[in-house]
């Protein structure tokens, strides 16, 4: 410290320095001096420092600038505090300790607070907010984020954003929480291309917090609506609107956890358009790396409609994706179907996805309708008889049981015709 220092009648009137280093602690959270002036006003009995300094919240730094009066104190206590905050506040850290969610916090208001001798600091507002791979922007509510003893005591906020997730793992060498051109990826399908794996575009969904426990780190909670995108390159045609209730969905070292959502829209999904047709649901494991979808939906190819069974429950789906990709795909028909002028109803037929052909197809036991006694066996699971490709119909293998045909004077008892 340096400075000068007035006495009057032998008492100190005033002092005026300029500190370079010491400490200071707001609301828990330390605070290191850089260059503050320090001021003592003997008439008032008031001590007040003012400048700037690096202020160290939830393992991060951000500066504080305190313009004068600054902090100030009156009578020996605490009287008021004016200051500013900017650069990244790290709400989560990823497993290497670089933040992997954060605020840009000099779009906050900041307030401080020693009711009831508890110190806290209160930032409100709208702020763009940096989480996994990817930048929105979040708006406090009225409670805002309040901090005490350097610890997050409320989290009241709506989030607008997208987060890409469920990818394929990637070396992040320039640390912009994406994947760039050049950058090593591990290709697990083979394709020789980076695949995003799938996506959330979210619109003002309420975000909360909760603490880190014994068992696991810090979360963010996101509840509302929201719309998941299969391919991960963010809002697109093909997307589903899902419902997450509270709470929604964990955000853990900056990456979607998990989540569980009701489907609340049609959808469209490798050409086809599904439309909930009672419950139905996603979820998403990290661990697993999947996303599941189960429910009964229908669907129209052409102007024919048909509906299935797409699974009955989370741990019993009718489609998995992984890394944007179908991997799974069983579903029972409950309905009749046509194909042109034919109509059909099922005798036991599936519904399933062919990634190798790109098609949807229709296996097992069906029965033509309109004409007459015709029992059909289209393909197996593996290898569909009836696929649906670009919203249209290809017969790859049919094979026909004839009964008790009448031909006027003539009749056929049985007879079997196989088409490839």
């Amino acid at each position: 410290m340096s400075g000068s220092i007035t006495l009057v009648d032998g008492e100190v009137s005033a002092i005026a320095a300029t500190v370079s280093t010491g400490s200071l602690t707001i609301a828990g959270a330390p605070l290191q001096i850089q260059s503050m002036g320090f001021a003592y006003d003997g008439a008032a009995d008031r001590y007040a420092i003012s400048g700037s300094g690096s202020l160290e919240l939830f393992g991060g730094t951000v500066t504080a600038a305190f313009p004068a009066p600054g902090i100030v104190w009156k009578h020996g206590s605490f009287d008021s505090l004016s200051f500013k905050l900017s650069g990244e506040l790290p709400l989560q850290k990823d497993k290497t300790g670089k933040a992997a969610i954060a605020l840009k916090v000099e779009d906050l208001a900041a307030m401080y607070s020693d009711a009831d001798r508890e110190a806290s600091l209160t930032l409100t507002g709208r702020t763009s907010i940096r989480a996994g791979r990817t930048f929105g922007k979040l708006e406090t509510d009225s409670e805002g984020l309040v901090i005490a003893d350097n610890h997050l005591r409320n989290f009241s906020a709506f989030l607008t954003l997208n987060l890409g997730f469920g990818g394929e793992a990637y070396t992040d060498t320039n640390q912009n929480l994406k994947w760039d051109t050049g950058e090593p990826f591990t290709d697990a399908n083979a394709n020789t291309k980076y695949d995003g794996g799938l996506s959330l575009d979210v619109t003002k969904a309420g975000l909360s917090y909760a603490a880190p426990t014994a068992d696991s780190g810090s979360r963010l909670l996101l509840a509302g609506k929201a719309v998941l995108d299969f391919d991960g390159t963010g809002p697109g045609k093909e997307g589903v609107t899902i419902d997450l209730p509270n709470p929604g969905i964990e955000l853990v070292d900056g990456e979607v956890e998990n989540f569980s959502a009701a489907i609340t829209a049609a959808f469209d999904l490798k050409s086809l358009n599904f439309k909930p047709s009672g419950a139905a649901g996603a979820r998403y494991q990290r661990a697993k790396a999947q996303l599941d979808m189960f429910g009964g939906m229908n669907i129209k190819v052409g102007t024919n409609e048909f509906g299935f069974a797409l699974g009955t429950s989370f741990d019993n789906p009718g489609i998995r994706l992984e890394n944007g990709a179908i991997t799974y795909a069983s579903a029972a028909l409950t309905s009749s179907f046509g194909v042109g002028a034919l109509k059909f109803e099922s005798a036991g037929a599936g519904f399933t996805y062919d990634g190798a052909k790109e098609a949807w197809g229709i296996y097992g036991g069906v029965k033509l309708t309109n004409v007459f006694s015709v029992g059909l066996s289209v393909g197996t699971q593996k290898a569909p008889g009836l696929l649906i490709r670009d919203n249209d119909w290809e017969i790859k293998n049919l094979t026909l049981n004839l009964e008790k045909i009448s031909l006027g004077s003539f009749g056929i008892n049985e007879a079997k015709l196989t088409i490839n």
